[in-house]
């Protein structure tokens, strides 16, 4: 059955097409899309507001009256759509939001390193806003999202969860305000995305330097044994026993600031190499700054 629905808040005003439906912008989305870079901070991040509490009577006409001390920041916060989607042919009884739905809003949030929720649906903590490094064109963006909405297509209902719930995750990651934060929330990522190969029939591989190898291989992603020597020292530390670079966790920042980038770069080959989209940007270096240029698929 035919079905449509909106999210946001996306940016770029794009228009995607893939066999059985498409993306748009909302009609208002220029306007909306003032409102929003009135609120973002300089950093390139949307903050949640600042909420109070009220009184007021009950039946009483006058008008409610704010409580001291109650200001704070919003636990959850709306923003307003910024694009349509509709997918033609959708399984009668379905839920979309958490299946197609779902995957292809989480896959546009990947592709532009931001997070992106449903019409009437919130986030939590902040919500990165300024451009990301991931460089392509629109019709490489489409191909990217077409291609791989088909393949999760194949996969079993649990698969098809899996990765959605990879891709929310590795937005969310990105949200966090400490390095090691954010770094524990991507290697949380990098965990989830060995259990997806084990369920989807792949081999178990012990030990933690071993699996970052074995995923490499796997997926045809490069390898760097520095740096994961780096990451699993790391890992362990924190997890294990609290200290972030032999330190306690947000009182230093470690020797190499941008080690949780360098997680999230590695994470993001991954993920596009396990939807079955491997290109030049898969397979391309990942410990440095800067734009990364993100190919189609041959």
């Amino acid at each position: 059955m035919p079905i449509s629905d909106r999210f946001g808040f996306l940016k770029a005003p794009i228009t995607i097409r893939f066999n059985n439906g498409w993306i748009k912008p909302c009609p208002d989305h220029a306007s909306v899309l003032a409102s929003i870079e009135e609120r973002e901070h300089r950093d390139g991040y949307l903050y949640p507001p600042c909420i109070s509490s009220w009184s007021q009577c009950l039946g009483s006409a006058d008008d409610p009256v704010p409580i001291p001390n109650t200001t704070r920041p919003a636990a959850v916060f709306g923003l307003m759509p910024s694009h349509d989607i509709h997918v033609a042919d959708f399984e009668e009884g379905g839920d979309f939001r958490h299946e197609d739905g779902a995957l292809l809003v989480h896959l546009i949030a990947f592709l532009y390193e931001t997070r992106l929720q449903f019409d009437g649906w919130k986030f939590d903590g902040r919500i990165r806003t300024r451009v990301g490094s991931f460089l392509f064109r629109e019709d490489v963006a489409e191909h990217f999202i077409a291609s791989v909405y088909d393949r999760w297509k194949t996969w079993t209902p649990e698969l098809r969860r899996r990765f959605i719930t990879i891709l929310y995750m590795f937005g969310r990651a990105q949200s966090c305000l400490w390095e090691w934060e954010r770094f524990s929330q991507h290697y949380m990522v990098f965990d989830a995305l060995y259990a997806f190969q084990l369920k989807n029939g792949g081999q178990k591989i012990g030990g933690h330097g071993k699996r970052l190898i074995h995923m490499c291989n796997l997926f045809g992603v490069a390898a760097d044994e520095t740096m994961f020597e780096n990451f699993i020292k790391l890992r362990n530390a924190l997890l294990h026993e609290a200290l972030w670079d032999n330190s306690t966790p947000g009182e230093a920042m470690g020797k190499d600031p941008n080690v949780d980038k360098w997680l999230k770069n590695f994470n993001a080959r991954l993920i596009v190499a396990v939807a079955g989209y491997q290109n030049s940007f898969s397979r391309s270096k990942w410990t440095h700054m800067g734009w990364q240029p993100f190919d189609k698929r041959p």
